[in-house]
């Protein structure tokens, strides 16, 4: 089945199914550490940590030490920390339900769509990179002759990669003419405010350091005027901010895993620092899942 028809048919078995969760009382919303930190027992079955993942009452949430997480429940959140573990999930009776809460039930199956991303493993990457071996930013493989696209306009863009010795000297370049150019000895760069034409092709150059002759990465990237137009339920205003930004870059990267990781790591990356669901998307993102 195409992804496009899966997403469909998400969509409508998720409004087809409101009744069924009726018994839900919130979701997760944030965390701060990684989903490995957290666990949730439901009865006598462990629940793994997920995005966004459901709650009903009775669930206890585990958290390891020095974490916290934050529930959302009647349209407010409720941070729990470590010292409330296991922290038992009440019902709460609702004067007047939220409409975060509302549009959630309606988009929850489309998050899990969204998030089945996240715990892929990377596929023909190596990551543990040596510094005998050139670069890698597996975000940018392209195959078959699908290549990364990303929005053109005047923007900074966020690179990571792995692999190579510093310093590195880092290159965004047209056929034409050089855009923008640093050395860093880390292996990730934010670059200065560039202006990306629409309908051009674009290469990150990333020269590393070696004894004998300089290890290269060279990766292109096109860029286009416009982004596929994301599904009404991502555009609703009344959305958390940050969840519908995340949320936004997931399904844009769903649509075509090489064409649009790129462009989709851009638009979480300022975001994940301070806010989980969006970092885990990055982490996946940036290891080419």
């Amino acid at each position: 089945m195409k992804k496009r028809q899966k997403l469909y048919l998400s969509l409508i078995l998720a409004a087809c199914s409101l009744n069924a969760y009726a018994t839900q009382v919130g979701n997760i919303d944030d965390f701060d550490g990684a989903l490995t930190d957290y666990t949730i027992k439901r009865g006598i079955e462990t629940i793994q940590m997920g995005v966004y993942e459901p709650l009903y009452p009775g669930d206890r949430i585990h958290i390891s030490d020095n974490h916290s997480i934050d529930i959302r429940q009647c349209g407010e959140i409720h941070k729990i920390t470590h010292k409330e573990s296991p922290y038992r999930v009440q019902s709460k009776k609702c004067k007047v339900i939220g409409l975060t809460d509302n549009i959630w039930l309606a988009m929850k199956d489309f998050g899990k769509y969204i998030f089945t991303i996240v715990p892929n493993p990377s596929v023909g990457v190596h990551l543990q990179k040596s510094e005998e071996e050139p670069p890698a930013m597996p975000m940018l493989e392209s195959t078959f002759g699908a290549i990364p696209t990303l929005k053109a306009g005047k923007r900074a863009l966020a690179l990571q990669w792995f692999g190579g010795k510093s310093p590195y000297k880092v290159q965004i370049t047209t056929a034409k003419k050089e855009v923008w150019e640093t050395e860093t000895k880390a292996q990730s760069v934010k670059t200065g405010e560039i202006h990306l034409e629409a309908e051009q092709t674009y290469w990150i150059i990333i020269t590393a350091n070696h004894a004998k002759d300089p290890l290269m990465l060279k990766r292109e990237f096109e860029t286009v005027a416009k982004l596929p137009d994301y599904p009404k339920l991502l555009q609703d205003n009344t959305l958390p901010e940050n969840m519908r930004r995340t949320l936004q870059a997931g399904w844009l990267a769903k649509q075509d895993r090489i064409q649009w990781s790129f462009e989709s790591y851009q638009q979480v990356f300022d975001i994940a620092d301070n806010y989980g669901p969006a970092r885990v998307l990055r982490e996946a993102l940036r290891k080419g899942n």
